[in-house]
């Protein structure tokens, strides 16, 4: 089928030139119409490339956009100006014609009135020429693309085949080298290479550090082999792993059952990813715990503490034995947050610098207390996340929450009597709040022994 486009302000014309396209014997035209240039480029731009028109038939005097108006653009545009147009006007003189054929790019002119043969006959000639060069430039286009992947796999296999070997090794050396140094940590300290690390390469960088381990181990590897205890282990590892990898952390070090993570995503999403994690994992235990068949017998719960800081990423070692690690204050507290989520009774602690990061529309949390944890000055705020908790469970700790915060804000201001009521409140929602207990045992132990003058709020942990 040959596409033709008409345009003419006339419509007397355009229904005789449709006539005599779609009527000719020999013809297999589909034509489109146009009142003017405008309408026509309007028409143009809403047609699909392969369902454009093989030839344009363009009266030159028209309202709104005239033919010569409509051709400059038509021949300006990459693709329109392979189709071939034929002016079709009353202004059949010579300079005119000239005009046409070479200031404005016409294909062919005819003027009006026109013999239908003869116009059908220009028409079929410009269309087997439009045809014939289509062809030819696809051919011609396919041939360098053949030509060029020819030229690129021949480079490629004679590249492949003398690196290959090479390839093969440093595959294989890098897919064991990371099954014991992150991938994460090579991209920041091996740049030119396996071959080329050593002992000293460090850079600085703002993490986010998780720490999780598991409660009562002791009593968990009771009365176990040490073959089903490695294989407990690796089985919780292994599905504590998934929700950091999920959240693009990466773990850098298993240190028996403990877990330390690092997220070194941009700016606050670093902070999200973390958070998260922990909550995949906590979600991900509680579902292990399901599924799983004893030894132990009892739910395996764990703890996880969560902090922002700048660290130290680099190896540390000899030239023959050397490690990869992360070193800094951030670390050693995220380290203590996680001990202290023993000492509160809560499975997730974030930093106060974490916290910040966070959109606290979206990740929930309840301020647990100030503190000054061990190897480290400055008081601390931590807060738990509940984020892991469902249905009944998340709503009474909302509810804590709510009644926890005054009672917080009244231990700080030294108002005794008040703490204690609002704890005693808090311990009716939920009974067996260690955090609560702990807040209440402590202001009731401070109306008796009033704090220094000095004391900040904060409350200073001896232990990790």
């Amino acid at each position: 089928m040959t596409r033709a486009l008409v345009v003419d302000d006339s419509r007397t014309v355009r229904v005789r030139l449709r006539n005599i396209l779609e009527t000719t014997e020999g013809s297999d035209f589909q034509v489109e119409e146009a009142a003017d240039g405008a309408e026509a480029l309007k028409f143009m731009e809403k047609t699909p490339t392969d369902r454009l028109p093989d030839i344009i038939l363009l009266d030159r005097n028209m309202p709104r956009m005239s033919g010569d108006a409509c051709i400059r653009i038509l021949k300006s545009d990459p693709v329109w100006k392979t189709i071939p147009v034929i002016f079709l006007t009353a202004q059949a003189d010579k300079a005119e014609l000239v005009k046409g054929l070479t200031l404005l790019g016409g294909d062919d002119y005819l003027a009006k009135p026109f013999d239908a043969g003869e116009m059908i006959a220009r028409v079929k000639a410009l269309v087997r020429a439009k045809k014939a060069e289509d062809q030819s430039r696809a051919l011609t286009y396919n041939l360098e693309r053949a030509l060029e992947s020819q030229r690129k796999a021949y480079e490629e296999l004679k590249t492949t085949k003398i690196n290959l070997a090479e390839t093969q090794a440093v595959a294989m050396m890098t897919r064991v080298f990371e099954k014991f140094v992150p991938k994460q940590f090579l991209q920041r300290i091996a740049l030119d290479g396996l071959e080329a690390l050593k002992p000293g390469n460090v850079l600085a960088s703002r993490i986010t550090i998780l720490f999780s381990d598991l409660r009562s181990f002791t009593t968990i590897s009771e009365g176990m082999t040490a073959k089903d205890l490695f294989a407990l282990l690796n089985d919780y590892l292994a599905q504590m792993q998934g929700p950091i990898d999920h959240f693009g952390g990466f773990v850098d070090k298993f240190i028996g059952d403990a877990i330390m993570a690092l997220f070194d995503q941009e700016s606050s999403a670093q902070a999200e990813a973390a958070v998260n994690a922990a909550v995949g994992m906590q979600r991900r235990l509680m579902e292990w715990n399901h599924k799983r068949q004893g030894p132990p017998a009892f739910p395996i719960t764990s703890g996880i503490g969560i902090h922002t800081g700048m660290v130290m990423l680099g190896t540390l070692g000899s030239t023959t034995r050397m490690d990869s690690t992360v070193i800094g204050d951030a670390v050693n507290l995220a380290s203590r947050l996680e001990g202290l989520t023993k000492q509160y009774g809560v499975r997730i602690i974030v930093s106060g610098d974490t916290l910040a990061f966070l959109d606290r529309s979206v990740f929930e949390s309840r301020e647990l207390d100030l503190v000054s944890v061990k190897g480290r000055a400055a008081p601390i705020a931590i807060h738990e996340l509940f984020q892991d908790l469902e249905g009944e469970a998340l709503d009474r700790a909302r509810r804590l929450a709510e009644a926890f915060a005054p009672a917080l804000a009244s231990y700080r201001r030294r108002e005794w009597a008040e703490a204690i009521a609002g704890f005693l409140a808090c311990l009716e929602l939920v009974p067996g709040d260690v955090a609560t207990a702990l807040l209440l045992k402590r202001s009731d132990h401070f109306r008796n022994n009033p704090p220094t003058d000095d004391w900040d709020g904060s409350f200073t942990m001896d232990s990790k």
